[in-house]
Parts: C-alpha cells; sequence; structure tokens
C-alpha cells in the first residue's frame, strides 16, 4: 500500500553519504588521510545529509584542486564520490567525463565500473546493467554478488515482477543473503502477496534486527486490514493495530529520515480505524513533517470524512484527483456525494472516468443509477442497466 514511496525515498544521496564513509574507513593510511584533509571530508557529509549535493559537489572541487599532493586511490575515490553526485544531479555528461577520467587514472576499473553500473541504474537501462555485469564477472565477483547486483537494478528502478522471476533460481540453488531476502520481501509487498513478504522479512531477520525489515513486515502484516472497507473491520483487527502501532512509533527514531513522512502517514491510517481523536491530534503534531504532500491531503480529507464534514473532504479528494486519479479516491469522493446528496455532480463525474473504472463491487456504479434515477434520468439508467 504504501511502499512504492518508500523505495523511491531511499535516494542515492543515502548510498552517497555511506560511499564517505565506507572510502573514508577503509583507507589505509587515516593518519595521512587526516593530516592531509583535516576536515573537509566532514563539511561533504555536512552538505549531503542537508541534502546540498551541489555545494557537496564544489566541495569535492576544491579538495581536488587544493591537494595537489593526495595519494592516487585516494583521489580515485573523490572523483569517484563526484561521479555519484553529478549522477543524483542527472548529469550524465559529466558522468561520462568522469568514467573517462577514472578509466585513465586507475589501475584496473574498479571505481569507473562501478560508477558506469551506478549510471545504469539512474537511468533504468537495462542493456548498460547487463554489459556491466559481464564486466563484474570477468573481474572475478562471485556468484551472490553479481545476483544482488542485479536484484539491486531491478529494486531501484521497482521492476519488482523480476525480482520475484528470480526466487525459484534463488531456492533451488539453496542462496541465502539478508540482502536478497529484503528485496524479495519488499518486491512481495509491491506486488500484494503480503504472506510471502512476511516470510522473507522473517528470514532476513534471521541475520539481525534491521528496523527496515521490521518496518516492512508490519506493512505487510497490517495492510489486509488497512485495504479492507471501514464497516468491515472487527474489534480483533483494531486489537491488532493498535498492536502494530506501537511498534510503528518506537521506529520513528530508528528509520532513515527520508521516510518519517511515510511512517507517520501509516500511524495515523491506523488511528483513524482505532481512534479518530488521537489520530486528529497526532496529525495535528506532525503536519509539518508530511509537507503538504499528496498522502497527506488524503490524509486531511479522510480526517474531514471521518468526522462527516463530507464537503470539506469532496473538495480535497476532488483537487487530489486533478493530479492523481484512482479508483479508491474515486470511491472516496462517492461516499461523500452521496452524503451531501450532490447526484448532479457525481453523474458527471462518473461519465468521465467511466472508461477506467472496474469497480468490482458495483459501489460506484450503484450511485451513479441511484444519482440518474433522483435527477430523473431514468431512460438512461435503463441502457446502463441494459449493458451491464
Amino acid at each position: 500500500m504504501y511502499l512504492g514511496q518508500i523505495i523511491q525515498k531511499f535516494s542515492s544521496l543515502i548510498g552517497i553519504n555511506n560511499t564517505i564513509k565506507q572510502y573514508v574507513n577503509t583507507y589505509e593510511n587515516k593518519d595521512l588521510l587526516s593530516h592531509l584533509l583535516e576536515g573537509e571530508l566532514d563539511k561533504i557529509e555536512i552538505f549531503l545529509k542537508e541534502k546540498n549535493i551541489e555545494d557537496a559537489r564544489s566541495q569535492i572541487d576544491i579538495i581536488l584542486y587544493k591537494k595537489e599532493s593526495l595519494p592516487e586511490e585516494l583521489e580515485c575515490r573523490l572523483i569517484f564520490l563526484k561521479g555519484n553526485i553529478e549522477s543524483e544531479l542527472d548529469n550524465f555528461s559529466g558522468v561520462n567525463l568522469i568514467i573517462d577520467s577514472l578509466s585513465e587514472k586507475e589501475k584496473g576499473r574498479k571505481y569507473s565500473l562501478e560508477l558506469k553500473y551506478i549510471k545504469a541504474i539512474k537511468l533504468d537501462n537495462e542493456e548498460l546493467m547487463r554489459e556491466c555485469i559481464d564486466e563484474f564477472i570477468s573481474s572475478g565477483e562471485d556468484e551472490i554478488t553479481i545476483l544482488k547486483r542485479q536484484l539491486k537494478f531491478y529494486f531501484n528502478n521497482m521492476h519488482f515482477n523480476r525480482i520475484i522471476e528470480k526466487v525459484d533460481y534463488i531456492e533451488e540453488n539453496q542462496i541465502k543473503d539478508r540482502d536478497i531476502f529484503y528485496y524479495i520481501a519488499v518486491s512481495y509487498l509491491n506486488t500484494g502477496d503480503n504472506s510471502k513478504a512476511i516470510e522473507y522479512c522473517n528470514r532476513r531477520l534471521e541475520y539481525g534486527d534491521s528496523s527496515l525489515t521490521t518496518y516492512v513486515k508490519t506493512l505487510a502484516e497490517i495492510n489486509p486490514i488497512l485495504n479492507k472497507r471501514l464497516i468491515s473491520i472487527s474489534e480483533e483487527d483494531k486489537e491488532f493495530l493498535k498492536g502494530k502501532e506501537v511498534i510503528l512509533k518506537k521506529l520513528i527514531n530508528e528509520l532513515p529520515e527520508e521516510i518519517i513522512e511515510e511512517v507517520l502517514t501509516v500511524i495515523i491510517n491506523i488511528y483513524l480505524i482505532i481512534d479518530l481523536d488521537t489520530g486528529i491530534r497526532f496529525y495535528d503534531e506532525n503536519k509539518e513533517k508530511l509537507n503538504n504532500s499528496i498522502t497527506s491531503k488524503v490524509l486531511i480529507a479522510n480526517i474531514y470524512e471521518l468526522n462527516n464534514e463530507f464537503e470539506k473532504a469532496k473538495e480535497i479528494y476532488l483537487q487530489i484527483q486533478n493530479q492523481q486519479w484512482t479508483e479508491e479516491l474515486m470511491s472516496n469522493i462517492m461516499f461523500c456525494m452521496r452524503a451531501t446528496k450532490d447526484y448532479l455532480s457525481y453523474i458527471k463525474l462518473f461519465e468521465k472516468h467511466n472508461e477506467r473504472i472496474i469497480d468490482e463491487d458495483f459501489l460506484l456504479t450503484e450511485f451513479y443509477l441511484e444519482s440518474l434515477k433522483n435527477m430523473g434520468y431514468l431512460e438512461k439508467a435503463i441502457e446502463k442497466l441494459e449493458g451491464i
């Protein structure tokens, strides 16, 4: 229900920041590094943490320009980091220049090939990814590392079915890896198989605690309830959600900042089911963190709807639908228009989106027929019935 947004919010900024720490911490001569760069690498980390990636790029240029005596390996690492940033800025001509520069400077193709692979992911270019994979194989990477590179490509570009297609191969070859299990869990969640998502979350958690995996597992556990219509949610469901709400609130301080808005949204959705007043208070306390996104607007409309303020809810739903049409939104609008007896507006709305509507429960069509009847359009209602 929510994870598509999570994937997008795990931008490569997190990866870039980790790259700095990885390359600094693994550099063989940390004393020399400290002497050469003092606190300048810290400035890069601060810029990235503030999502000021252009200043981070400028800081790398300053270091490369000033420090003519940089060891070759460290210089390559910094150039590679700059290539990551250019990729994040979608400056692929700059990335290509850096790949060429690295190919000339470094021994082997360690950084230039890695940057080429990052470019393939960023461009969602499977042909380029496979070209990189062939080169990684030639360089001696093992089978599991190669498989993880393929899955990472599909994962970052949300090709979840492609990951699921690999599951039989993974199981037949008894491949066990925490990252692979996480990729599979998220893929099953995004394709609607919550039980399989839980299974692979559990397998990932056998390797140790992971806040992200716990979050994914919690989503898989609560999605079947959140996807129910409100009137069909039992008291047992509500008690189950109360327990999960406690887990989610604990996770707020453990998960990456990039997905906190997502977590807050899930918690508020739970409150709208188990305790509306607490949900409203929780929303008011956290609304500045919700960034006025479509998700937060839906939450506001949900709150108005549950408070029987149907006109306010309807207006917000209609605004959202102009940006992003979904049948779920159509249902929300329908319930509000039914409550306000806005039959004519609903007739126009239904007919505008008629070709998109699937309406497995027949609720949207039923209210359309009711609206036609109430507006005196009996012939049109009969014609619609005959066509069903």
